[in-house]
């Protein structure tokens, strides 16, 4: 989640981040909005990147998969 002015400012930014240079991401999706709401779980994100570890780990060296 990222907080800029502008679309073309978070275009740019993109552009020049690591992770996105190196293709760690398939995809990437803009979407602006102005408010944003607590998830109902408080340790949502925590049981994501648990989730998303366990991802890298499992699928690590299969094709086509960068980790």
């Amino acid at each position: 989640m990222l907080r800029h002015d502008s679309r073309s400012a978070v275009e740019a930014f993109l552009a020049g981040e690591p992770y996105t240079r190196a293709g760690l991401f398939a995809t990437t999706t803009i979407e602006c909005f102005d408010c944003f709401l607590p998830h109902a779980d408080p340790h949502f994100l925590e049981k994501l990147l648990f989730a998303a570890r366990e991802w890298i780990a499992a699928n690590r060296g299969k094709a086509g998969v960068k980790t």
